[in-house]
């Protein structure tokens, strides 16, 4: 499996997994929100740099249209939900949602491994569709990592988590 998709990219976790990824070679699409702090995003653009193994797609233009063709690494950097507002977040969940639904049969027949790093701070959102995602992903066969956004992630932890397994 060397494709990847990682959802939320510029976020906190997303970020060191996206890095850690085009660095063992990964073709990564970063999938971003609109909502972001413009300065910021721009700043970690400029530590990815001009890589050719990354594409960058705004949330709006990827969600829920996309469709898993080949074996794909797909990670969710969960902890958006919690860090935005309520309204910002509905929407995005009901795109996620759509998509995860829309892909389930694609995700199992080309063997693709969902990851959704989940907030260790709060295990329950005011957000009732996007407890109903997680309640998805505890169902399906997708793994799940309760992480902390202060956690120091190496990269050789990470490589370990997707080539090792959970």
């Amino acid at each position: 499996m060397d494709r990847a998709v990682i959802i939320g990219t510029y976020e906190s976790l997303g970020f060191r997994f996206c890095t850690s990824l085009l660095e063992e070679g990964y073709e990564v699409t970063g999938i971003h929100y609109r909502n972001m702090d413009e300065e910021l995003v721009e700043e970690k653009r400029m530590e990815i740099g001009r890589n050719a193994n990354f594409q960058e797609v705004l949330q709006m233009e990827w969600l829920p249209p996309a469709e898993i063709q080949e074996q794909t690494l797909i990670i969710i950097d969960f902890n958006y939900f919690y860090l935005r507002k309520p309204g910002c977040s509905l929407e995005i969940s009901e795109h996620l949602e759509k998509f995860l639904v829309h892909n389930d049969k694609k995700i199992k027949d080309t063997q693709s491994k969902v990851i959704c790093l989940l907030p260790i701070e709060d295990h329950v959102s005011t957000n009732e569709r996007f407890n109903k995602i997680i309640l998805n992903v505890k169902a399906n066969d997708y793994h799940y990592l309760y992480l902390s956004r202060e956690l120091d992630i190496q990269k050789e932890s990470i490589k370990d988590l997707i080539e090792g397994g959970f």
